[in-house]
């Protein structure tokens, strides 16, 4: 085999390497708690907008309904802020939204989570069928 026609195969290994390493690597970090959760839920979520805005350019309009004098388990406190982080970080990556608004709403037994911007929208069945899409499919999962 030349070395021109073995380039290929090469780089498409490489490429396939390449894709499980960052799988990889995404799926770790999702699972590591957030140091930001050394604080109660409220606080975190608080902060980790604050400085989005900051940071991003972008404004935060954050409420919060139903979660006072709540104990939540740790891990649905993780889970939670990760799906936020996950979501407002979709915003910064594809929406090029100038405003999002974060609802945490206790519904006993529900938490729901919902976070709007006034982006550009994109079609989520197509999206999810990206294989670059982990954060979607784990929103999707979780």
């Amino acid at each position: 085999m030349s070395q021109k026609t073995a380039w290929p195969r090469i780089i498409n290994e490489i490429q396939t390497i390449s894709e499980r390493i960052i799988k990889s690597v995404r799926e770790i970090s999702y699972n590591l708690r957030p140091q930001e959760l050394e604080k109660p839920l409220k606080e975190s979520v608080r902060i980790f907008c604050t400085d989005f805005a900051f940071f991003n350019n972008i404004a935060v309009d954050l409420k919060f309904a139903g979660l006072e004098n709540t104990e939540i388990d740790n891990e649905l406190e993780t889970a939670v802020f990760k799906m936020v982080h996950e979501c407002m970080f979709n915003v910064v990556r594809h929406s090029k939204a100038e405003k999002v608004v974060v609802h945490l709403m206790l519904a006993f037994p529900d938490l729901i989570i919902r976070v709007e911007d006034n982006g550009i929208g994109f079609n989520p069945d197509y999206k999810m069928s990206d294989k670059y899409n982990l954060g979607l499919r784990v929103l999707q999962t979780g």
